[in-house]
């Protein structure tokens, strides 16, 4: 398992070539509907061959898994700023929801 950092905060881990982060409800952006990822983490993900990004969203309802291929980040013409970090976003019904193991 190797632990992505950003700024000295680790967040996420990539295990297997894939991508795995966890959100909370306030990550959750209405706008898009989905979920972020910085386009520095995205460089990062491509260089290291990562193909699946695995979201687990911890909610007021419990814990979900969602998977999305990487591609699908690259590819989003859904941007926001964040102050200097610019994130791409991927609307959940594109990502297909997965079990946890």
């Amino acid at each position: 398992m190797t632990e992505i950092k950003i700024g000295g905060k680790i967040v996420g881990n990539i295990q297997d070539g894939v991508y795995i982060t966890t959100r909370r409800k306030e990550h959750f952006m209405r706008k898009y509907g989905g979920y972020g990822i910085s386009e520095a983490i995205l460089k990062v993900l491509l260089d290291r061959g990562v193909q699946t990004v695995r979201i687990i969203y911890d909610g007021v309802r419990g814990r979900k898994v969602f998977d999305c291929p990487v591609e699908y980040y690259t590819k989003s013409p859904n941007v926001h700023y964040f102050g200097n970090d610019r994130q791409k976003f991927v609307p959940q019904y594109l990502m297909k929801e997965a079990i946890e193991l």
